[in-house]
């Protein structure tokens, strides 16, 4: 297990399969990829992270919605979604979220 708790990848022009991996970080507790460009949708592995409390997206042209998976972490309390095209939310979003 990576123990990783704080990544902060903004602006980053990174390529490839690198969100994937970011499942394995079950330690994680904020993770930070935006303006990256992404135009899909988040990978079902980000539900792996059960200590992630922060997570920006934004400026990502995120456009297929987000997978219930992140909608689940429960201790997710801050999430940043702008400048994104999202079409709906999963209905599990807003139990733990402080700030979205």
């Amino acid at each position: 297990m990576i123990s990783l708790a704080y990544l902060d990848l903004r602006y980053c022009a990174f390529e490839g399969e690198i969100l994937f991996a970011f499942g394995d970080m079950r330690a994680l507790e904020y993770l930070d990829i935006s303006g990256h460009g992404l135009h899909g949708e988040i990978p079902n592995k980000f539900g792996n992270m059960t200590f992630l409390t922060y997570i920006a997206l934004f400026s990502n042209q995120l456009q297929e919605g987000i997978l219930d998976a992140i909608g689940d972490l429960a201790s997710l309390t801050y999430l940043e979604l702008f400048v994104n095209q999202l079409k709906a939310l999963p209905k599990t979003f807003g139990r733990s979220l402080v700030q979205c």
